[in-house]
């Protein structure tokens, strides 16, 4: 769960055009999450943006979509974002860039994590603004997105 009021998580963020050709698809078991966090990147400039709660539909949606990026929470009910990334790496036609979302500070998820092919590891408590600079750098990295526009 997202620990600012909403008000103050959306102040601030604003809208970049290099971001408008990236789609996202985030995966969190909390509809509350998911549709904040599609809030979040839509006020930050994405246009393609799907969401889903459901575990088993991560791998589906992202052979149909493609997404650039998903952002996929660690905790979701089996199978889990480990899991999941596991799979993904199997999923043929799939290269999303995995940020993995996670309510917990514990230095082995980002461990596992990276070593399953995650680009980043983000806590929930992550300020918006941080949020969307640290997602414009793995982006970069992946030649998703031009450096000049990050």
């Amino acid at each position: 769960m997202w620990f600012l009021p909403r008000s103050r998580i959306l102040s601030g963020v604003t809208e970049y055009s290099y971001r408008s050709g990236v789609s996202a698809l985030i995966a969190d078991d909390d509809d509350q999450n998911a549709r904040l966090l599609v809030r979040i990147l839509e006020r930050g400039g994405y246009e393609t943006i799907d969401f889903t709660t459901e575990s088993a539909k991560v791998l589906p949606m992202c052979k149909e979509s493609n997404p650039d990026l998903l952002l996929l929470d660690v905790s979701m009910p089996s199978p889990n974002g480990f899991e999941i990334l596991e799979l993904l790496e199997e999923t043929e036609g799939t290269d999303p860039v995995v940020v993995i979302l996670t309510g917990h500070d514990h230095p082995s998820i980002e461990g596992r994590a990276m070593e399953l092919g995650a680009a980043a590891v983000v806590g929930k408590t992550t300020s918006m603004t941080e949020l969307l600079e640290r997602l414009d750098k793995v982006l970069v990295e992946a030649g998703r997105i031009p450096e000049t526009g990050a």
